[in-house]
């Protein structure tokens, strides 16, 4: 999957990877790839108060039967200020 990505990034097509799998953190998707834990996706969903809370969402997730890791992980290429900037959250 990755190599198959890599590829099709650019500064004007950017990606965020969310993953669960401790495996996709060893991945390369290219700089222009940013790559996200499930867990730190919440938590940022929770600080942008996108959502209440990211542990009431996880609970909510764990009923399903699914239990992803608590792991914290986010990892961007900071040498690309460009591809920090497009991950502008900011209200319009």
């Amino acid at each position: 999957m990755a190599t198959t990505l890599r590829p099709t990034f650019s500064k004007e097509m950017t990606a965020l990877v969310l993953f669960e799998d401790g495996t996709v953190e060893k991945m390369s998707f290219g700089p222009y790839a940013r790559l996200m834990s499930t867990w730190s996706f919440m938590r940022l969903l929770e600080q942008l108060n996108v959502i209440e809370s990211a542990q009431d969402l996880y609970d909510l997730i764990e009923e399903t039967g699914r239990s992803p890791p608590k792991k914290p992980f986010d990892l961007f290429d900071p040498s690309h200020e460009d591809f920090h900037s497009s991950y502008d959250v900011s209200e319009p």
